[in-house]
Order: C-alpha cells, then structure tokens, then sequence
C-alpha cells in the first residue's frame, strides 16, 4: 500500500499546496519543493507548525461526530445546493425568453400566413397576384414549419427538465 509523507498527508487533509506550507513555516517555495522531493529536510523551528497540524489531524474522533466538521460540511452542503438552485432558476427564466421571443418572431409570420389565405379565398385578384400570394404562403409556410416547431418543442422539453430537476432540489433536505 502506498503511504503518504507527512508533508502531502497535510496538504492533501488542509487543501494547501506548497505556497501555503511556506507562508506558515516563514521559508520559500523552493525549500518546501526541495523538502517534498527529499533532498532536503525541515530544520525543528520548521517542523513546529506542522506537527501542531499534524497532532490535529491525529484525532481518533470520527469525522461524523466532529460538529464543526459537520457543521461546516451541512453549511456547504446548503450554500451550494442554494447556489444551484438559483442557478436553475435563472436558466429556467433564460429559457422562458428565449421562448417569449420565438414566439413573437412567429406572430407575424402567422398573420401574414393568414393574411395569404383570406387573399387567395377572395375574388377579384389578378392572376399575377394570386401567383405572388400563393408563392408568399407557400414560403412562409415552408419557413414557419421548418424553423420554429422543432425549436420551440425542444425549449419547452428543456424547460420542462430544469423545472422538473428544480423541484427535486428544492426537496432536498439535509
């Protein structure tokens, strides 16, 4: 099994790298690499201030039954999920624009779709004219089905999910 120096068994448990263990012991980044790499080794004022962390680190106490551990981990464990889930709220608005704006880009194409079959229902047209209608509601029908169906169907399935997911977070209870 594979067994940590005391200098990476603190930087692994405290979340630090090299810089820090310099700024607490006083000494450069070059001599805590040198220390890692072992070709060099801390003198006794050196090693004070680790061994203090060390000797704290060495509780036989469970982690479960730390409270400041736990306490600290339960207040992360909110922030984050309230982090989250103000996130999702604003993807949720985001993609309630986004659908907001597609459809009032589809308003007009429709009234004027309309607008070709009242014409072409009419009588009293030229026949160039009714050519020209025909051609319009044949484009913007081509238009209306390719583009806004599909995108408008796949908004709403994915606002539909990050409601969906909301939900399950705003259930969540530590």
């Amino acid at each position: 099994m594979y067994k940590t120096s005391f200098l990476d068994t603190l930087k692994m448990c405290f979340g630090v790298g090299n810089t820090s263990i310099a700024n607490l012991i006083g000494t450069s980044i070059d001599f805590v690499k040198s220390v890692s790499a072992g070709r060099r080794s801390f003198s006794l004022t050196h090693y004070q201030p680790l061994l203090k962390l060390q000797q704290a680190l060495s509780l036989d106490t469970p982690l479960e039954e730390l409270a400041h551990a736990t306490h600290a981990c339960l207040q992360d464990k909110t922030e984050a999920l309230n982090a989250e889930i103000k996130k999702l709220e604003q993807s949720i608005l985001r993609k309630k624009e986004t659908l907001e704006d597609l459809e009032q880009e589809l308003a007009p194409l429709r009234r004027g779709l309309h607008a070709c079959q009242v014409l072409l229902a009419q009588e009293g047209l030229t026949e160039h004219e009714q050519k020209w209608i025909a051609l319009r509601r044949r484009h913007l029908t081509s238009k209306i089905n390719d583009r806004y169906p599909l995108k408008i169907s796949l908004i709403k399935s994915k606002l539909a999910g990050l409601q969906a997911e909301l939900q399950v977070l705003k259930g969540i209870r530590w």
